[in-house]
Protein backbone atom coordinates (compact mmCIF):
# COMPACT_ATOMS: atom_id res chain seq x y z
CA UNK A 1 0.00 0.00 0.00
CA UNK A 2 2.66 2.51 0.93
CA UNK A 3 4.67 1.61 -2.13
CA UNK A 4 1.34 2.79 -4.22
CA UNK A 5 0.80 5.85 -2.26
CA UNK A 6 4.10 6.76 -3.77
CA UNK A 7 3.04 7.01 -7.21
CA UNK A 8 6.55 6.82 -8.60
CA UNK A 9 5.38 6.85 -12.21
CA UNK A 10 3.69 10.22 -11.29
CA UNK A 11 5.90 13.38 -12.28
CA UNK A 12 6.73 15.77 -9.47
CA UNK A 13 6.57 19.45 -9.43
CA UNK A 14 7.29 22.07 -6.03
CA UNK A 15 3.87 23.79 -6.32
CA UNK A 16 2.05 20.36 -5.77
CA UNK A 17 2.14 17.02 -4.36
CA UNK A 18 2.11 13.56 -6.23
CA UNK A 19 3.31 11.43 -3.30
CA UNK A 20 0.32 10.00 -1.41
CA UNK A 21 2.80 9.41 1.51
CA UNK A 22 2.58 12.59 2.76
CA UNK A 23 -0.99 13.08 3.01
CA UNK A 24 -1.86 9.51 4.68
CA UNK A 25 -0.19 9.37 7.85
CA UNK A 26 -1.99 5.95 8.88
CA UNK A 27 -3.03 2.85 7.49
CA UNK A 28 -5.11 0.02 9.34
CA UNK A 29 -5.88 -2.88 7.56
CA UNK A 30 -9.04 -4.79 8.57
CA UNK A 31 -9.32 -8.43 7.54
CA UNK A 32 -12.98 -9.64 6.78
CA UNK A 33 -13.53 -13.12 7.96
CA UNK A 34 -16.77 -13.88 5.78
CA UNK A 35 -14.81 -12.97 2.11
CA UNK A 36 -11.09 -13.22 3.13
CA UNK A 37 -10.36 -9.72 1.87
CA UNK A 38 -8.36 -6.79 3.64
CA UNK A 39 -9.99 -3.83 3.96
CA UNK A 40 -8.21 -0.50 4.60
CA UNK A 41 -8.92 2.42 6.57
CA UNK A 42 -6.33 5.37 5.24
CA UNK A 43 -6.12 8.63 7.66
CA UNK A 44 -5.76 11.42 5.59
CA UNK A 45 -4.46 14.93 6.24
CA UNK A 46 -4.82 18.04 4.24
CA UNK A 47 -1.35 19.24 3.44
CA UNK A 48 -2.18 22.96 2.56
CA UNK A 49 -1.20 22.41 -1.14
CA UNK A 50 -2.32 20.38 -4.25
CA UNK A 51 -2.17 16.90 -4.17
CA UNK A 52 -2.65 14.84 -7.46
CA UNK A 53 -3.54 11.90 -8.51
CA UNK A 54 -2.34 9.87 -11.43
CA UNK A 55 -5.15 8.49 -13.90
CA UNK A 56 -4.52 5.21 -15.61
CA UNK A 57 -3.96 7.16 -18.77
CA UNK A 58 -1.29 9.24 -17.54
CA UNK A 59 -2.84 12.29 -16.53
CA UNK A 60 -2.88 13.74 -13.27
CA UNK A 61 -6.14 15.13 -11.65
CA UNK A 62 -6.74 16.97 -8.18
CA UNK A 63 -9.74 15.25 -5.99
CA UNK A 64 -11.67 17.13 -3.66
CA UNK A 65 -13.89 16.38 -0.85
CA UNK A 66 -17.62 17.15 -0.95
CA UNK A 67 -19.66 15.53 1.71
CA UNK A 68 -18.94 12.01 1.84
CA UNK A 69 -17.11 11.71 -1.67
CA UNK A 70 -14.37 12.66 -3.58
CA UNK A 71 -14.90 14.31 -7.15
CA UNK A 72 -12.95 15.54 -9.81
CA UNK A 73 -12.08 19.00 -9.24
CA UNK A 74 -12.09 21.13 -12.62
CA UNK A 75 -12.51 24.74 -13.83
CA UNK A 76 -14.46 26.92 -11.18
CA UNK A 77 -14.27 24.12 -8.71
CA UNK A 78 -10.28 24.08 -8.55
CA UNK A 79 -9.91 27.94 -8.53
CA UNK A 80 -12.47 27.95 -5.71
CA UNK A 81 -10.62 24.66 -3.73
CA UNK A 82 -7.26 26.73 -4.13
CA UNK A 83 -8.69 29.84 -2.90
CA UNK A 84 -10.22 28.31 0.16
CA UNK A 85 -6.73 26.45 0.36
CA UNK A 86 -4.88 29.56 0.41
CA UNK A 87 -6.97 31.39 2.39
CA UNK A 88 -7.20 28.26 5.29
CA UNK A 89 -3.30 28.00 5.30
CA UNK A 90 -2.62 31.93 5.63
CA UNK A 91 -4.84 32.28 8.61
CA UNK A 92 -3.60 29.45 10.30
CA UNK A 93 0.29 30.31 9.78
CA UNK A 94 -0.67 33.62 10.90
CA UNK A 95 -2.47 31.91 14.35
CA UNK A 96 0.72 29.87 14.75
CA UNK A 97 3.42 32.74 14.61
CA UNK A 98 1.07 34.62 16.34
CA UNK A 99 1.22 31.80 19.36
CA UNK A 100 4.68 31.61 19.12
CA UNK A 101 5.33 35.16 20.08
CA UNK A 102 2.88 35.07 22.95
CA UNK A 103 5.17 32.02 24.67
CA UNK A 104 8.25 34.48 24.06
CA UNK A 105 6.36 37.38 25.19
CA UNK A 106 4.84 35.52 28.45
CA UNK A 107 8.66 33.56 29.39
CA UNK A 108 9.98 37.29 30.35
CA UNK A 109 11.21 38.96 27.13
CA UNK A 110 14.84 40.78 27.17
CA UNK A 111 13.92 44.68 26.39
CA UNK A 112 16.83 44.42 23.90
CA UNK A 113 15.13 41.70 22.02
CA UNK A 114 12.05 43.48 22.28
CA UNK A 115 13.25 46.46 20.60
CA UNK A 116 14.73 44.37 17.64
CA UNK A 117 13.61 41.08 16.55
CA UNK A 118 11.49 40.16 19.59
CA UNK A 119 8.21 42.01 18.66
CA UNK A 120 7.81 40.88 15.16
CA UNK A 121 5.90 38.77 12.79
CA UNK A 122 7.80 38.14 9.57
CA UNK A 123 5.05 35.75 8.22
CA UNK A 124 2.34 38.65 8.55
CA UNK A 125 4.33 40.88 7.52
CA UNK A 126 5.25 39.71 4.51
CA UNK A 127 1.75 38.61 3.62
CA UNK A 128 0.82 42.00 3.82
CA UNK A 129 3.77 43.14 1.88
CA UNK A 130 2.36 41.48 -1.10
CA UNK A 131 -0.66 41.71 -0.56
CA UNK A 132 -2.57 38.14 0.51
CA UNK A 133 -3.92 39.02 2.87
CA UNK A 134 -6.42 41.26 0.99
CA UNK A 135 -6.67 38.96 -2.11
CA UNK A 136 -7.15 35.74 -0.06
CA UNK A 137 -9.22 36.91 3.58
CA UNK A 138 -12.43 38.16 3.66
CA UNK A 139 -13.50 41.11 5.46
CA UNK A 140 -14.00 39.15 8.98
CA UNK A 141 -10.64 37.97 8.74
CA UNK A 142 -8.80 41.07 8.31
CA UNK A 143 -10.32 42.68 11.15
CA UNK A 144 -9.39 39.57 13.55
CA UNK A 145 -6.12 40.10 12.18
CA UNK A 146 -5.78 43.73 11.89
CA UNK A 147 -8.30 45.40 14.03
CA UNK A 148 -11.10 47.80 13.02
CA UNK A 149 -9.76 52.05 11.97
CA UNK A 150 -11.69 54.12 14.49
CA UNK A 151 -10.57 57.07 13.33
CA UNK A 152 -9.01 59.71 15.79
CA UNK A 153 -10.09 56.83 18.56
CA UNK A 154 -7.68 54.11 16.75
CA UNK A 155 -7.71 50.68 16.36
CA UNK A 156 -9.98 48.13 17.83
CA UNK A 157 -9.47 44.77 17.92
CA UNK A 158 -7.04 42.69 15.79
CA UNK A 159 -4.17 39.96 16.76
CA UNK A 160 -1.26 42.50 15.82
CA UNK A 161 -2.11 45.72 16.69
CA UNK A 162 -1.13 45.91 19.68
CA UNK A 163 2.49 44.26 18.76
CA UNK A 164 2.88 46.60 16.73
CA UNK A 165 1.98 49.20 18.78
CA UNK A 166 4.14 48.16 21.82
CA UNK A 167 7.36 48.21 19.27
CA UNK A 168 6.70 51.25 18.72
CA UNK A 169 6.57 52.49 21.93
CA UNK A 170 9.35 50.85 23.40
CA UNK A 171 11.35 52.45 20.38
CA UNK A 172 10.15 55.95 21.24
CA UNK A 173 10.93 55.10 24.97
CA UNK A 174 14.67 53.94 24.27
CA UNK A 175 15.23 57.28 22.41
CA UNK A 176 13.84 58.89 24.96
CA UNK A 177 16.41 57.44 27.29
CA UNK A 178 13.50 56.29 29.52
CA UNK A 179 13.59 53.56 32.18
CA UNK A 180 13.82 50.09 32.22
CA UNK A 181 10.94 49.64 34.43
CA UNK A 182 9.19 51.95 32.10
CA UNK A 183 9.50 49.85 29.08
CA UNK A 184 9.12 46.48 31.31
CA UNK A 185 6.11 48.19 31.77
CA UNK A 186 4.44 47.65 28.32
CA UNK A 187 5.82 44.88 28.05
CA UNK A 188 4.02 43.40 31.54
CA UNK A 189 1.18 44.68 29.63
CA UNK A 190 1.49 43.47 26.05
CA UNK A 191 1.54 40.08 27.53
CA UNK A 192 -1.95 40.26 28.76
CA UNK A 193 -3.16 41.90 25.60
CA UNK A 194 -1.21 39.19 23.25
CA UNK A 195 -2.42 35.87 24.98
CA UNK A 196 -6.21 37.28 25.01
CA UNK A 197 -5.89 38.37 21.18
CA UNK A 198 -4.22 34.86 20.39
CA UNK A 199 -7.01 33.10 22.23
CA UNK A 200 -9.66 35.04 20.49
CA UNK A 201 -8.26 34.45 16.97
CA UNK A 202 -7.56 30.66 17.69
CA UNK A 203 -11.74 30.39 18.80
CA UNK A 204 -12.47 32.46 15.81
CA UNK A 205 -10.41 29.68 13.34
CA UNK A 206 -12.58 26.82 15.01
CA UNK A 207 -15.87 28.79 14.34
CA UNK A 208 -14.35 28.60 10.55
CA UNK A 209 -13.44 24.93 10.81
CA UNK A 210 -9.97 25.90 10.13
CA UNK A 211 -7.45 22.93 12.46
CA UNK A 212 -4.61 24.99 14.19
CA UNK A 213 -3.35 22.22 15.18
CA UNK A 214 -4.00 22.81 18.92
CA UNK A 215 -6.84 21.77 21.62
CA UNK A 216 -9.05 24.12 21.23
CA UNK A 217 -7.60 26.49 18.82
CA UNK A 218 -5.49 27.29 21.47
Amino acid sequence: MRQILTQPKAESREWYLVNLSHVVRTIISVPLRTTGRVVFILEVTPPGMPTMFLEEDGELSLYIREGESSIKATGVRALEWSRRTAREDLLRTCYLELRSLSKVIAGGMQIGIAMDLGLSVPYLTKRLEDGSIYRFLNEADQLQLLGENKGNVGYTGGAVHDIFQARYQIRRMHERHQTDDEVREVLDRLREYVESRVQSFGRYLDSQGISTGQAGGR
